[in-house]
Order: C-alpha cells, then structure tokens, then sequence
C-alpha cells in the first residue's frame, strides 16, 4: 500500500507537472483530517496544477484507490485519477458536475450526484484489471453513488496516482486532497473517524 496525508507538512511524495497554473502545497487550510492536507491554487491563467503519486507499492493490474477532496469552485476542474499506460479509472468535477470516463473511447459520463462548493468528497476508484468501479461518499463517509462495472479506457497495470486543479475558465480557486490512499487488495470502506495517523497507515 502507499499513502500520503500530509501530516509530514509536505508534498514530498509528489512529482508536480504544470507549475503555471498555479502552486500545490501542503497547508492546515486543507486538512479533512489531523494537522494538514495538500492544497492546489490556480491562478486564472488557464493553464493546469497536476502532481503524480510515484511510489514503488503502485504495481500490479488491480487495485484500490482512495482520496478526500473538496473544491471552492465546482465549476472549475478537478480531477482524481488512476493511471496505467494511460487512464482507466477518473473521477472529476468539471462545470458543476461528477463526471467519470469510460471506454473504449474516452468518454466524460455524468454522475447523477451534484457536487457542491466548499465540501469533503471522498473518492474510490476499483481496478481489477479488467473493469473499473467509481464511487462517491459524502463527508460523513456515506456513499451517494456507485458506478460499477466499467470499461476503461486502457487496460494494464496500475502505475500512479494522478490529481489535478485546472483554471479551464481561467477562474482561481483551491483543490483540497487529503488521506490519498492506494492498496492493491480490496478494502472495506474504513471508519469515519480515525482515519489519519502520522506513521504506518493505510486510511
């Protein structure tokens, strides 16, 4: 398994890509839990704030993975995504909407869920190698919406994790994560509260 929440105060564990568009940074203003989350800016150039998760734990071709998020503008871009050669598992908020991508075109499906401004989302993408599962949980940990048994866009192994903020309309706003989760046996859904730790964990 391979985590990242924060708590070192860093963003250490990420390789970020696209630093026009504005910063990723760790900051108390965007924990969900304990002393820190990871906090993207954009800057109304347009351009993109993207970071990816490497982390020798992430192989293989099934996997789990996990990650809060909150926005302060749902008509921005926000992406949560799971990536082998290229995508199979998506989950965004793009113009007031969830939206997940299916194969084997790449196509953007709506959620029927709504997102809205300024609220924890937790997010879980399933992998088996085969098909994908999306899911959405509220910021009590209840699920709002399944999407199940889809074709992904591109098959193989699971390499990284990737998250993104996005000035599509040339806005500024933030893109909270926190507790990003990878594990590559399925998980039950863990308890709402205690959910961080400093130290081993996998939630």
């Amino acid at each position: 398994m391979a985590y990242d929440d924060f708590e070192d105060g860093t963003i250490n564990r990420w390789t970020v890509y696209g630093t026009a568009g504005g910063a990723f940074a760790a900051s108390t203003s965007a924990k969900k839990y304990g002393n820190y989350g990871g906090r993207m800016t954009t800057d109304g150039t347009g351009d993109a704030e993207t970071a990816i998760y490497y982390d020798d734990e992430i192989s293989g071709g099934s996997c789990n993975v996990y990650a809060w998020m909150r926005t302060s503008n749902v008509n921005g871009r926000a992406v949560f995504q799971t990536v082998t050669t290229s995508t199979n598992g998506l989950i965004r908020i793009y113009e007031g909407k969830f939206q997940y991508v299916k194969g084997p075109t790449y196509t953007y499906t709506d959620f029927a869920t709504t997102p809205q401004n300024d609220t924890w989302y937790r997010l879980r993408i399933s992998y088996d190698g085969t098909k994908v599962n999306h899911y959405i949980y509220d910021a009590n940990n209840t699920l709002l919406e399944s999407v199940l048994d889809i074709t992904p866009y591109r098959t193989g192994d699971m390499i990284v994790v990737y998250i993104e903020a996005h000035d599509w309309v040339a806005s500024v706003y933030t893109v909270d994560w926190d507790n990003v989760c990878y594990t590559d046996t399925e998980e039950p859904a863990p308890p709402v509260t205690g959910q961080y730790m400093t130290g081993l964990k996998y939630w």
